[in-house]
């Protein structure tokens, strides 16, 4: 890859991370969540945009059937929380955008 093109030279993976959507609010952790807990499960999980959401990719072989049904669920959580599109104040999409948004740890 040309040097002058790769906008992630010389950062570290924590900086490469914290800058893979700087457009998209929340979304960094959304995808941190995810993989944290699928990589905790035994699994693992990549997320990548696509269109105009977060799209999760899980890896769940010879995990517990409750431990996949649980980041497959997540990760329904994660793309349509990332999705672009207004759900309305009562939805359970705008609660997780709020919390992302109050909540800075």
């Amino acid at each position: 890859m040309d040097d002058k093109n790769c906008s992630t030279k010389g950062k570290i993976e924590k900086d490469i991370l914290k800058d893979r959507w700087p457009d998209r609010p929340g979304w960094d952790g959304l995808a941190k969540t995810i993989e944290t807990l699928a990589k905790a499960c035994g699994g693992s999980a990549q997320c990548h945009k696509k269109y105009e959401y977060l799209s999760v990719s899980l890896e769940t072989r010879g995990m517990p059937e409750a431990q996949v049904n649980a980041l497959w669920a997540l990760a329904e959580l994660v793309e349509q929380v990332s999705d672009a599109e207004d759900h309305g104040d009562q939805s359970t999409v705008h609660w997780v955008r709020q919390t992302l948004v109050s909540s800075k740890r």
